[in-house]
């Protein structure tokens, strides 16, 4: 080889070896040159997961060629400009910051749809409705003209049949008259029975009837209040068995339909209540004591012992009792406690002037609705990086004026609610400022909306009953995974 050759092969690499190499180094450690401080910086990575996959990402207005699912590494410490976009679908919009040596995780990202299918489900008048748990049914209450009481049908929506349930076929002069309605409605036994109302001019009627498949036929038990005409609320049921848990007064009482009887549950006064599987979950009027108690055998543990002054009853105690052992009690001076499901337990205050309360899905997040607009606390930390750290709090939406009916979406990362004439979905669990979108409006009426499987909302406008599909055009079987 020439010395000038050898010369040139010896300068190259040195050049690679004292210029290239170490930036190739310090790259793959994660350092970049940063130009605006002029010197090696650590960077950090950007973890973006999305329904639909295939989405197309900019960062701070400048699109490359990365889709979702995507990891994008060696991005230098700073807030960046994120948008994921897809056809068909809004884009997706949050500032996020990119921190060194540290990921940073947007593993939930649901693209809305541009337009939201609605579909008609029945032409007939209805009233009011209520769907049932597996959201595969739903009972409504009609009238069919001025001059004619109302009366309560049984609608499939699988097979697209409906049937008459009230007034029944073996009670032909059972119908009712213009002036009586249909006023409570309540699926039980998970969608195997219903437990409905029906004020009339003399009185108050109480059915519970059986409308499983192979249990159409079976007769209704109609109960009688126990203690005569006073106020019955508060209706809840079990999975097991066509069974109606209610309050008259401060009393507990439970509606058997096989039995066809009626029984107090417990002989204390109470203030409050929830059901679990087979458990009783209660709290005592005076001294005010959370109590659960095994359905089956009697047997009744005591859980906290509640710092409420006993003598102000301004209203019930309701109690929201999640599968992980944690139970959520507001109290009658609407301040929110969380307990654990064991004896001798510590209640906890996480927040005051609380109106509604929602554990998700798995039990590791607590929705709470106040005045100021809805709130999450996070009961664990979360398992990857980027999840919120437990204990923590989280506003998913603030806003004055009524917030109505907020329910987990089935991902368990969003949140649906109503707002004025307009039904909204709005994300949490990530860094930054959630995305909130309107999905559809009901102009012009304050609207009543049921949200069920599978990811359907069904809505009365004008008498007429709806439904809007929020599958978004995915099965079920894709939700996004859970991050906590």
């Amino acid at each position: 080889m020439k010395p000038r050759y050898r010369r040139a092969f010896f300068l190259g690499a040195l050049f690679l070896f004292t210029i290239v190499a170490p930036v190739l180094i310090l790259g793959a450690s994660g350092y970049r040159y940063d130009f605006q401080t002029q010197a090696l910086v650590p960077t950090g990575t950007l973890v973006l997961k999305s329904y639909p996959e295939g989405a197309k990402i900019r960062i701070n207005r400048r699109e490359g060629t990365d889709r979702t699912p995507a990891e994008i590494q060696g991005l230098l410490p700073s807030r960046y400009i994120l948008e994921v976009n897809s056809e068909n679908f809004r884009s997706w919009r949050k500032e996020v910051e990119i921190r060194a040596n540290r990921i940073t995780v947007e593993d939930q990202i649901l693209l809305i749809p541009k337009r939201i299918a609605v579909s008609s489900v029945s032409a007939k008048e209805i009233r009011t409705f209520a769907v049932s748990p597996d959201g595969r049914k739903l009972i409504y209450v009609h009238r069919k003209n001025a001059d004619e009481g109302e009366s309560l049908w049984l609608f499939d929506m699988d097979r697209r049949e409906e049937r008459l349930l009230f007034p029944f076929d073996s009670d032909p002069g059972g119908a009712l008259s213009v002036e009586d309605s249909i006023d409570r409605l309540l699926w039980l036994g998970d969608g195997r029975g219903a437990a409905f109302s029906v004020s009339t001019s003399r009185s108050k009627r109480y059915f519970i009837l059986a409308v499983g498949e192979g249990e159409e036929r079976e007769p209704p038990f109609e109960w009688t209040p126990p203690e005569g005409g006073g106020e019955v609320d508060r209706w809840k049921w079990t999975k097991t068995g066509l069974r109606l848990f209610f309050m008259q007064g401060e009393s507990l009482y439970r509606a058997d339909y096989e039995k066809r009887s009626i029984a107090q549950v417990v002989p204390d006064p109470v203030q409050g209540y929830a059901l679990l599987e087979n458990f009783l979950y209660f709290v005592t009027t005076s001294p005010p004591v959370l109590f659960r108690q095994d359905l089956v055998t009697g047997e009744r543990t005591t859980l906290a012992e509640l710092p409420i002054d006993p003598a102000e009853r301004n209203d019930p105690e309701r109690l929201v009792v999640s599968p992980r052992g944690k139970i959520a009690l507001i109290d009658r001076h609407h301040i929110l406690w969380l307990i654990d499901d064991v004896p001798s337990a510590a209640p906890l205050p996480v927040a005051a002037g609380v109106q509604t309360v929602l554990f998700n899905g798995d039990g590791k997040r607590l929705l709470y609705q106040t005045k100021q607009g809805i709130f999450v606390y996070h009961l664990e930390e979360g398992k990857a990086l980027g999840g919120r750290e437990a204990g923590s709090f989280e506003t998913a939406v603030r806003r004055e004026g009524t917030v109505i009916a907020p329910v987990w979406y089935s991902d368990q990362f969003h949140i649906l609610y109503g707002a004025g004439d307009t039904v909204y979905i709005t994300e949490i669990g990530g860094p930054g400022s959630p995305n909130t979108y309107p999905l559809f409006q009901i102009p012009g009426e304050a609207h009543r909306f049921v949200y069920h499987d599978p990811d359907q909302v069904t809505f009365l406008f004008r008498n007429r009953l709806y439904q809007a599909d929020l599958s978004f055009g995915r099965p079920r079987s894709t939700l996004l995974g859970s991050r906590l």
